[in-house]
């Protein structure tokens, strides 16, 4: 009847038959797409049974018997299926009917059945300058690029590129008819390249389509060679799509043989086409400006000056606006319906979804950019189309996008290709094709997140339909839908709605707020939603129901950052089509199910923050895993359960990114002598290895480092609590280099035992050396005897090293055991010529070496702590620290025993190396009583000073020679002074500071503001007073007079009391220029 119905519509609307034709095929498209959703259940829950049978069907007689009773008894099963395969079939023969008797086929679909995508109209060369709004400062980048003199080659390319109504097209057109360019490229041709990258076609139009259409393309090429030859010419490329390199090679040796300094731009819409032409330029063209946008708004939607000036349809245009994402064609189409319109009319648009505005325009913004849709692969088509599960402007996370794209089975690897290698080859392709941006990468150069382009979400949204909706709360769930999304899962108030969800497939949440969500009401949930492929439950849940294991066909569970749950129910491990199972952060679960090893299709366990005791006996299972961050291995005691031991990583070879192991309980017979049991994990980049169990033999410690080689490949390695004297025999046990030839971060901390280290400097690509509290060790580059270090060799040192942490390592003598016993590199370089040892170096810590008396060579350090003890502190060589002027120095001084003034870094003061120090840090330095003596006065380009924990310090100035060092840092911006509890008042010589604009006194308890210190505050703009307890009142007239203060901030730290809810500090009377502040902390807020 419906059918019929939308016939009926179409025959009385004769003048709307393209809308009612679009009615009809709604209607069947949507009946087609249900009874493919059945069949694609139905399947599911065939291949499901049938694996749930092979798991049980074991041998074991009891398991047969089990099998026969439960509710997947084969031959009630073959019936129940027999019977849907019928009704699905009969259901596909109607629509079949209905299509054939009241549809004639969509108008694009061609007569073989192929879906053909509406072609874009050709381009042309020409612009009308004038329309054109926002784009002077690209035409110009363009054009002198096009005109660089100093690039040689024969032809070069430039390859303009951004999503569809950018105005690629336009830029090109306007660098085109540009009266530099006209006088450059004597001949200047253009081509609309489109959806077909034919090279015959392409050199019919290089010949202005004048030739005849039957020569064979030899001669066609021999022509343009012939127009070409001896010219400096300008090709434009308009709307390429091509991304075979081969084809392009092929144009490209056509286009030789012209005057050197021809050039070729390219426009497209995909960065692999940028890719395949060459290594020319790439021009990634963004959007407008605000301020260009609306301009170009206020000139296509306004008649007149009245309206521009019109407040109410400013603010609509506004709103409007944002919904264009400054791209030119959307606001060009959006203000051209807005244009003479009447304010209802505006209003209503002010609440419309762009892609319902002029759906059925040509040429509207939604056909534009559907062109890239339509260019997209089915399967890509439907892992784009998903992404609308996300809001705009939302960071989508890469792996939970992949994991969800995996679970509706979106992804089609080749042959030998793993899934996860799939997905990011999706991912990449409509990164490259702009439909994603703003790409975030992390410290191993991979894309962790991105934004689909807001735009592109119109599209994804258009493409999706009604199949998918986002809401704020579940319990606004009011139509028949598959995908959801949500920020609230409030079920308690969802009961109306779970008719609803019966042919839901994806509840995804959106953030991690706390949810209403209990036992009871998840366990009524599920029994409706028993189609979910993806299940969000981030909600303060307790347990798991252990109905869960009716979600048959569940892919995706997200049990993240339920920081009360306690334990999976045994149920899970039924869910044989899990993939993903996401426990992040679940800080009270202490063990996995015993069984999980049966989930053998799962490839993404994420434990990440979970306190686990052990793991589950036969992880081995699980060869599909390729996420694992953490495997927790522990002895069984006598009576407990059988738990997971580190030869059931040994099969795990597909897991990557990061993986901790903790070992705790270790025994040396749970290891197996010369096993490798993570060394075949080829995609693992960064790994952790903490032993935390009593083992101070160094034999055992070393058996178990062995079997724990890492791969080749890996970048970040760190090792916590190993117990052994030296590294052990991985590769080599002089040289890390051919064992780990690409690390980049290395880590030692708590190994107490460690004397011995291998050959670090080999490992050239190495960026990050931590060395933290390691007892016994003397000598940092090893006792081998195949490197002694010269001032010659200087320069083979940590080429790349730029942050060397050195903390708690009390034994530290020399940076190198040379080969000869009489002789000894120590850490005190001296200066020469040649290259400096760290060339790149520019995050030292030193902190707790007391035998450390110099800086090893450094030109580059931006921020140097120190911590030294006794005895060796008052002779440590500063100046042995090469430290270049640089803006961003920090500088943290804390130093005990008796050092009382800033007299041992006044050497490094006065030195030339800090004349443009910009921050410094002096903090816990129990001992120092002055500031003066220590050649402050000599920083002179200081911005920032922070002075803190210094209970000794009492004078901020020289008495002898007033307002040192004060009156020389006239470059000072930022003063703080903390847990100062001697400091009285301001020096008198911070009226010098003229710069000052920021001056934060807090936890000074014998601190009092006096209004001549005040007075002294000229140039102060932010003043914070905090916890001051002797700071009972503000003179509030000097500070009602100070010229430059815009914000202060009195907050008093009053202990709680009975009284303190009654107690109130003075609030000074309202000041001129500034807000005032006065915040009293009540006594539920100190204890919180």
């Amino acid at each position: 009847m419906s059918t019929i119905k939308a016939v009926l519509i179409d025959a009385e609307e004769q003048e709307r038959q393209l809308v009612a034709r679009r009615n009809l095929e709604h209607d069947w498209l949507e009946k087609l797409i249900d009874v493919v959703y059945e069949a694609d259940d139905l399947f599911d829950r065939i291949a499901y049974i049938a694996q749930r049978k092979r798991l049980m069907s074991t041998g074991n007689t009891l398991k047969g018997v089990l099998l026969f009773f439960s509710r997947f008894n084969q031959l009630a099963f073959a019936r129940n299926v027999s019977r849907e395969v019928k009704m699905i079939r009969e259901r596909l023969d109607d629509i079949s009917k209905d299509y054939h008797d009241y549809y004639s086929g969509p108008t694009w679909v061609s007569g073989e059945g192929r879906i053909v995508a509406k072609r874009r109209e050709d381009s042309h060369s020409f612009v009308y300058a004038e329309d054109v709004i926002g784009r002077d400062a690209d035409k110009k980048e363009i054009i002198d690029k096009l005109l660089d003199s100093s690039v040689r080659d024969a032809v070069h390319f430039v390859t303009l590129v951004g999503i569809g109504g950018l105005g690629k097209t336009t830029l090109a057109q306007l660098v085109y008819n540009d009266d530099r360019i006209v006088t450059e490229f004597p001949l200047r041709m253009w081509v609309c390249v489109s959806d077909e990258f034919n090279i015959r076609d392409i050199l019919c139009k290089l010949l202005n389509s004048t030739v005849n259409q039957n020569f064979e393309v030899e001669e066609l090429q021999r022509r343009v060679r012939q127009k070409i030859n001896g010219e400096r010419y300008l090709l434009v490329l308009d709307d390429v799509w091509n991304e075979d390199r081969h084809e392009w090679l092929k144009l490209e040796n056509l286009l030789i043989g012209g005057v050197r300094g021809s050039r070729v731009v390219v426009t497209s819409r995909s960065k692999m086409v940028a890719t395949i032409v060459g290594d020319g330029l790439t021009y990634e063209l963004k959007g407008l400006s605000p301020e260009d946008s609306w301009s170009l708004f206020e000139k296509m939607a306004f008649r007149n000056e009245i309206e521009r000036m019109d407040d109410h349809l400013i603010e609509i245009g506004q709103h409007v606006l944002k919904k264009c994402a400054n791209v030119p064609l959307a606001i060009r189409v959006v203000g051209s319906l807005l244009y003479g319109q009447t304010k209802s009319i505006w209003q209503s648009f002010k609440n419309r979804d762009l892609i319902k505005m002029k759906r059925d325009d040509k040429d509207g913004i939604l056909p534009i950019l559907k062109l890239s849709y339509h260019h997209l692969t089915l399967e890509l088509k439907n892992c784009f189309s998903y992404c609308a599960l996300f809001p705009k402007d939302y960071w989508i996370e890469k792996e939970i996008l992949v994991n969800l794209w995996m679970a509706h089975g979106f992804l089609s690897p080749s042959e030998g290709q793993r899934v996860k290698d799939a997905a990011e080859e999706y991912f990449m392709i409509l990164l490259q094709r702009c439909f994603f941006q703003d790409a975030i990468r992390d410290d191993y150069g991979e894309i962790v997140a991105c934004k689909l382009h807001d735009l592109m979400h119109d599209v994804a949204q258009e493409a999706v339909g009604r199949d998918l909706l986002v809401v704020d709360n579940v319990s606004e769930l009011k139509e028949k839908i598959r995908h959801l999304s949500f920020s609230r899962l409030d079920l308690g108030n969802s009961s109306s709605s779970f008719s609803e969800i019966e042919n839901i497939r994806t509840l995804f949440k959106l953030q991690r707020t706390f949810s209403v969500a209990g036992t009871r009401e998840i366990r009524e949930f599920l029994k409706k939603a028993t189609y979910l492929r993806v299940l969000c439950l981030t909600s303060e849940i307790k347990t798991l129901p252990r109905a869960i294991d009716k979600l048959i066909h569940l892919r995706y569970l997200d049990l993240s950052h339920n920081y009360v749950l306690e334990f999976l129910p045994a149920t899970l491990c039924k869910l044989n089509n899990l993939q993903t199972l996401i426990l992040k952060e679940c800080l009270n679960l202490k063990e996995l199910p015993t069984k999980l090893s049966k989930l053998e299709k799962l490839r993404y366990l994420d434990i990440e923050g979970c306190r686990l005791d052990h793991m589950p006996p036969s992880l081995s299972n699980l060869t599909c895993l390729e996420k694992l961050p953490q495997f927790v291995a522990s002895h069984s005691r006598v009576g407990q359960a059988i738990r997971g031991e580190l030869q059931d990583l040994e099969p795990l070879k597909n897991v990557g990114g990061s993986l901790k192991i903790r070992v705790r309980g270790f025994s040396t017979y749970q290891v197996t002598e010369g096993a490798k049991y993570v060394s075949g994990m080829i995609h693992l980049k960064d790994m952790h290895i903490e032993i935390s169990c009593l083992l101070n033999d160094d034999a055992g410690s070393t058996l178990l480092l062995e079997c724990l080689q890492p791969n080749r490949y890996l970048t970040h390695f760190s090792l916590y609590g190993y117990g052994g004297v030296a590294f052990p025999k991985w590769e080599s046990i002089e040289d890390l280099k051919p064992s780990l030839p690409l690390l980049v971060e290395l880590s030692l901390s708590d190994c107490a035992n460690l004397q011995h280290l291998p050959l670090l400097s080999q490992l050239h690509h190495l960026q990050t050396l931590n060395l933290i509290n390691l007892d016994n060790l003397e000598d940092i580059e090893g006792c081998g005897g195949s490197l002694s270090v010269s001032v010659q060799d200087q320069s083979a040192f940590f080429l790349r090293l730029e942050k060397l942490h050195l903390v708690g390592l009390p034994k530290l003598k020399r940076w190198q055991k040379s080969s000869s016993e009489s002789g000894v590199t120590s850490l005190n370089y001296s200066r020469s010529p040649v290259a400096y040892t760290f060339p790149r170096l520019f995050d030292l810590n030193i902190s707790n070496c007391p035998y450390m008396t110099s800086i090893p060579l450094a030109s580059s350090v931006r921020s140097l702590i120190l911590s030294l003890d006794a005895p060796h502190s008052e002779s440590f060589m500063m100046s042995s620290c090469c430290l270049t002027g640089s803006g961003e120095l920090t500088i943290k001084f804390c130093y005990y025993e008796g050092l009382n003034s800033l007299s041992i870094v006044e050497e490094l003061f006065q030195s030339h190396l800090c004349t443009s120090l910009c921050s410094l840090h002096i903090e816990g330095w129990p001992y120092l009583k002055s500031l003066c003596g220590g050649g402050l006065e000599h920083l002179t380009a200081l911005q920032t000073l922070h002075l803190s924990g210094l209970p000794d310090l009492e004078e901020l100035e020289d008495g002898n020679h007033s307002h040192l060092p004060w009156k020389f840092l006239t470059s000072l911006r930022d003063l703080e002074l903390l847990n100062l509890p001697k400091l009285v008042n301001l020096p008198q010589g911070i009226q010098h500071l003229t710069a000052l604009q920021s001056l934060r006194v807090e936890a000074c308890d014998m601190f009092e503001l006096s209004a001549e210190c005040v007075s002294r505050l000229t140039s102060v703009k932010y003043l914070y007073l905090l916890q001051c307890d002797g700071l009972k009142s503000l003179p509030e007239a000097a500070l009602s007079e100070l010229p430059s203060l815009e914000h202060l901030d009195w907050v008093q730290w009053l202990q709680p009391s009975p009284q303190s809810s009654q107690a109130s500090p003075p609030l000074p009377p309202p000041l001129p220029d500034f807000p005032p502040v006065c915040r009293q902390p009540s006594p539920r807020s100190l204890q919180d």
